[in-house]
């Protein structure tokens, strides 16, 4: 008796094996015109710098000196400027402000901006669409009164209706299976969003923690693909010789591993035991991967699954030679004394750690960076990203300070550190770190000993995007708590390339949000010092504003980790917070930082800032191109960008009347 012959099965395997390629074109797509645009910005950039420093030589020096204190520089007069370049820059600001700092809240310590909603419909639209299109059987069209094979006349009713002949709207033999090939040709991409060094990173200029968001909603995409594959797979019918075989057992370990590991990675589980889930993710991945391989291997579609292993194990190689390279500079080119690394208290709850800066490490402000502590790491390779809180003095020219305060007239005496910086965040990497739970808990415990207590790490970096402020007339850092580590650093940048002469920024405002007023004491004397050796042609205002209580609550208190908090106070801790009338009265008797609160461009406040309004006045007074950073919890970024999301086509302020075009760097905690 002759065999039965399927008429699908050929058309049902080239749309398995095209349609996975076809998501493939559409993502490399994206990603070209991804880092098209950035290329592009970075060449307008450079090209308008090249020429405003052309410029710059035959203008001369500018004018007077600016003021410098807290009062804001007088309002511009605005003045319509209706042009097509005014225009332009108002699509940028408007494009800007629907696409970044709209956002969609996700539970109380998460956002998600518009581009991230955007990118993820499109992704899930874009899989389920090549998974379910054209799943009709065209032998289900043909006449069955003639045995040649023309269609009926309703054929083309049915294709353009997504019905079958029969009445089924999809065909469960071509989606089947095709949802199963196009998860599992995604696998490369997770692999690359998920690692620290990949191309995509490279191109686009996208860091890391940010393509982390993707690999995370690509992972749950797939995973609802491939439990539709194997609930149509079980629908089709398995038999019992088939459950004995290697690519079925293969593709069952796979399904249950990745189904754990997106149930341990939401938010709330991760967070609360992100060690337990560092380990877990691991295994998990490893046991998915292979079973995968197997699985895939059966049907010759494992051409998707090796790459991911040859992805990381890429990234892991280059962490590995880095951390290598760097402990042996530092252990045969530095003194025995200078290599070492140590840690210190600075508040009951807030470590710094101070390591020698390995020779060939050069890193940015606002770059981070890995760290292993041997001896107090689980695991030899555990690494947790950290702010760098100091600045790279190789990246700055050092020049001859004239007197202080940058007057030019007086005695010239050379400087061993570069103008405007301080021993302390000069030179070595300084991290600010949170002694919260796991490694950071017994780093916290080591500092407790008292002292400078030495400790063994290890340092893999930088990473991360460092913004470039040469371009900005005006700069507005704000930062909440431990966020200062952020923000610090950018604003020693500005000013030491104000007096370089590097920078066109004409007004820098600083704005620390702390619950505890002797949190100050941890960057006071950067601050003094950079604020002593500014330019006084750079208007300067440090903001401070003491949230909390005046005391440290005890680790086991609700509040005791909301030291970056800019929410309203409780009722039951407003009477704590210090006046700002009492707090200027001690300023001659607190050790921790006198000489920063006697500046008069310091200014301490009572509660949170009001940024809306202080970011409204900034905007109203100033002119050209205005830059925003924020460093801190979800409430303070949220406020940040609700505050800057003005209509750049009216107003006063507006960029159609010569209004700044505002740009927004934004560094959150949280977890997604």
């Amino acid at each position: 008796m002759p065999q039965k012959v399927d008429p699908d099965r050929a058309l049902r395997k080239y749309r398995t094996q095209e349609y996975p390629k076809e998501i493939w074109y559409l993502i490399a797509a994206f990603i070209f015109i991804i880092s098209f645009s950035r290329f592009f910005t970075l060449l307008v950039r450079n090209a308008c710098r090249l020429l405003r420093a052309s410029a710059s030589k035959f203008e001369g020096p500018s004018g007077g000196d600016a003021e410098y204190g807290q009062e804001l520089p007088k309002s511009p007069s605005r003045r319509p400027a209706l042009s097509i370049r005014s225009l332009l820059v108002a699509l940028v600001n408007f494009y800007r402000i629907i696409v970044f700092r709209t956002t969609i809240p996700i539970g109380k310590s998460y956002t998600l901006n518009l581009a991230e909603v955007v990118v993820t419909a499109v992704y899930i639209t874009a899989l389920f669409t090549w998974s379910f299109v054209n799943c009709m059987s065209p032998s289900f069209h043909l006449n069955p009164s003639n045995p040649s094979p023309s269609p009926s006349p309703y054929y083309a009713d049915s294709i353009r209706l997504g019905t079958t002949s029969s009445g089924r709207k999809l065909d469960i033999s071509f989606w089947a299976n095709r949802t199963g090939t196009i998860a599992t040709s995604q696998f490369p991409l997770i692999t690359a969003l998920g690692t620290k060094n990949n191309i995509i990173t490279l191109l686009t200029g996208v860091t890391h923690d940010q393509l982390n968001y993707l690999h995370r909603m690509s992972s749950r995409v797939v995973f609802v693909l491939l439990w539709i594959h194997a609930g149509a797979r079980f629908d089709l019918g398995i038999s019992g010789e088939e459950w004995l075989t290697l690519w079925m057992r293969g593709g069952m370990f796979a399904l249950v591993g990745l189904s754990v590991l997106c149930i341990v990675s939401i938010r709330p589980i991760r967070a609360a035991q992100y060690e337990s889930f560092f380990y877990t993710h691991f295994a998990l991945v490893l046991l998915f991967l292979i079973g995968g391989y197997y699985h895939t291997k059966k049907f010759n579609y494992h051409s998707y699954i090796w790459p991911s292993f040859l992805i990381w194990g890429l990234d892991r190689f280059v962490r590995m030679l880095r951390m290598a390279f760097f402990a042996l500079s530092s252990k045969f080119l530095l003194s025995s004394t200078s290599a070492e690394s140590s840690v210190s208290l600075l508040s009951p709850h807030l470590i710094r750690l101070q390591i020698p800066r390995p020779s060939g490490f050069h890193w940015s402000p606002g770059q981070s960076a890995y760290l292993v502590l041997p001896g107090i790491s689980t695991l030899p390779f555990e690494a947790h990203p950290f702010s760098i809180a100091s600045t790279d003095d190789s990246c700055y020219t050092p020049k001859v300070r004239s007197g202080s305060g940058g007057d030019d007239n007086g005695d010239e005496k050379k400087v061993q550190n570069v103008d405007g910086l301080n021993g302390e965040f000069v030179g070595k990497l300084v991290f600010l770190i949170n002694g919260r739970q796991g490694l950071t808990k017994r780093l916290l415990d080591v500092a407790r000993e008292g002292g400078e207590v030495k400790v063994k790490v290890l340092v893999d970096g930088p990473y991360g995007n460092s913004p470039d402020l040469r371009d900005y007339e005006t700069i507005v850092l704000v930062a909440g708590g431990s966020g200062v580590a952020n923000c610090l650093p950018l604003f020693l940048d500005v000013v030491s390339r104000g007096r370089e002469g590097s920078n066109i920024c004409r007004r820098v405002v600083f704005v620390w949000a702390i619950r505890d007023q002797s949190h100050i004491d941890w960057v006071a004397s950067a601050l003094t010092q950079a604020l002593t050796d500014a330019p006084s042609s750079l208007q300067i205002a440090v903001r401070i504003n003491v949230t909390g209580a005046p005391t440290e609550p005890p680790p086991s208190a609700p509040d005791a980790w909301e030291d970056d908090s800019i929410h309203d106070v409780p009722s039951s801790l407003e009477s704590r917070i210090p006046d700002p009338s009492q707090v200027e009265k001690s300023k001659s008797k607190n050790s921790l930082a006198p000489s920063l609160l006697e500046l008069p461009c310091v200014s301490i406040g009572r509660g949170r800032p009001d940024l809306k309004s202080m970011l409204g006045e900034e905007v109203e007074c100033a002119e050209g191109r205005m830059f925003v950073n924020v460093c801190g919890s979800q409430g303070i970024s949220r406020a940040v960008r609700a505050a800057l999301r003005a209509n750049p086509f009216g107003g006063e302020s507006g960029v159609m009347r010569g209004g700044p075009s505002v740009t927004l760097h934004v560094e959150s905690f949280g977890y997604a």
